[in-house]
């Protein structure tokens, strides 16, 4: 497992189970996506950012593949792997 680039250095987050992603932002708003989806996009990923908790849509992260593209998601941190 590789872990999560955290941005706020502090250590809130001690919890063990893996981070989820829940949506990806899109130009019509929030998409849920599936977990073969995840399965497929944990497969290129080269780096997850986690940018900090919204107060509206909780935890953000910058997800960069290795094609080069950057997404939005949000989801749960947990403990910070994936």
């Amino acid at each position: 497992m590789r872990k999560v680039i955290l941005i706020p250095t502090d250590d809130q987050h001690s919890i063990q189970k893996p981070t989820i992603l829940y949506y990806r932002k899109t130009t019509e708003g929030w998409k849920h996506i599936t977990d073969y989806q995840i399965e497929m996009l944990i497969k290129n990923v080269k780096s997850i950012v986690y940018l900090g908790s919204c107060c509206k849509d909780g935890d953000m992260f910058a997800v960069t593949l290795n094609e080069g593209f950057i997404h939005i998601y949000k989801g749960e941190l947990n403990g910070g792997w994936y």
